[in-house]
């Protein structure tokens, strides 16, 4: 049986190791403009680690 592929959702992962996390943690607004670049749906690595932020009723019903 073949595996299915998912696409990944728009985003950027930002610099390797530290990813994004410097804007996530100075920028209170990171979540906002991250949806209004991206959508309602979007990557980014915090922390080292890959992660998807997600908002609004209808992005929150994929869950």
């Amino acid at each position: 049986m073949k595996e299915q592929s998912h696409p990944f959702p728009p985003g950027s992962l930002g610099l390797p190791l530290i990813g994004e996390t410097v804007p996530f943690v100075l920028d209170s607004n990171f979540g906002k403009k991250g949806e209004k670049q991206y959508g309602s749906i979007f990557k980014t690595n915090i922390l080292g680690r890959n992660t998807v932020f997600m908002s609004g009723a209808e992005a929150n019903k994929l869950i």
